[in-house]
């Protein structure tokens, strides 16, 4: 009520999203909440776009989950202290395992895991990184290129280990298959691990670049009103990339990575998948919401470190 009673004190905020709305014409606007916009796309004619491209369209259809056992994994990270050698970062994974028969999830968390991240420990994890020794010591005091190195490397160890268990058909990720950080024979010697067990890999981008770069092959969908998905660049080896909708009354388009080891036909399953209401599979939001690292992970930590 009190955020209520300052939303209502401060109508100069309505009169300026009012004005928002007037005065940009030349963009599509879906509301989500009340004064709260969020713009896609600029708006065009249908009939203008050039549709020459020879579109693939992969339209969605359901399809049967039985006998399917489907992962989704995902990782959070947090500092907890530095010192004048580095930072001290929590990271942890959770991995949540669909079984189709029984129709229940199934958890496992790893971690939190503690790394301080020093320039003894950049030694160590340079054997999994494509970038040069001299600027990984630059990146000991830069968080959000030490998070985006951590993460990768932890999500992709849990990756080969759930490809090693040979229990699964598909692992679903949140964002891009492979890491632009990441050496290249790592993701080789997975392809390769993945097309002798027949298990898929799908990475499931909900703000990409590439929806935008790609908007008048996602609005051509929307308009059609067509839940599917066309073929765009091949930006990473080990995979071939989509951009499309679940659900396309959502208004929210999708990246999609799919390893080259598995037919596009596997959109199929992910959309039979619960989700919520963009489409997003709910066991990827369970993924996430049980690896994320909150304030009270954050304080007992930092606590049982002042124990030592």
């Amino acid at each position: 009520m009190k955020i209520q009673k300052i939303l209502e004190d401060i109508p100069t905020f309505n009169y300026i999203a009012d004005l928002s709305i007037d005065y940009i014409r030349d963009n599509e606007f879906i509301s989500r909440l009340p004064r709260r916009l969020m713009s896609y796309f600029p708006l065009f004619d249908v009939d203008s776009l050039d549709l020459g491209l020879d579109l693939n369209i992969v339209r969605l259809n359901k399809t049967d989950l039985r006998g399917l056992r489907i992962v989704g994994l995902d990782t959070s990270i947090i500092p907890i202290a530095e010192s004048i050698s580095g930072i001290l970062y929590a990271v942890r994974g959770s991995v949540v395992i669909y079984d189709s028969d029984i129709k229940k999830y199934l958890i496992k968390v790893y971690g939190p895991s503690l790394v301080y991240y020093t320039p003894y420990i950049v030694k160590y994890l340079h054997k999994y990184v494509r970038v040069s020794l001299n600027s990984l010591y630059t990146s000991i005091y830069d968080i959000y290129i030490a998070k985006k190195i951590l993460v990768s490397i932890y999500e992709f160890n849990i990756l080969k280990d759930l490809v090693l268990e040979n229990n699964y058909d598909i692992i679903l990720l949140d964002g891009a298959i492979e890491s632009p950080i990441l050496r290249y024979q790592l993701y080789n010697d997975l392809l390769e691990t993945l097309f002798q067990k027949s298990i898929g890999i799908v990475g499931i981008s909900k703000r990409s670049r590439l929806t935008k770069r790609y908007f008048d092959t996602v609005l051509f969908l929307r308009k059609l009103g067509i839940d599917g998905f066309v073929k765009v660049d091949k930006i990473n080896r080990i995979s071939t990339t989509y951009v499309g909708y679940f659900n396309v009354k959502s208004g929210m388009p999708f990246r999609v990575d799919i390893t080259n080891n598995i037919s596009p036909s596997l959109l199929d399953i992910v959309y039979s998948l619960p989700s919520n209401g963009f489409g997003y599979p709910s066991i990827l939001i369970e993924a996430h919401t049980i690896s994320k690292l909150k304030k009270t992970t954050h304080c007992t930590i930092r606590l049982s470190l002042s124990e030592y």
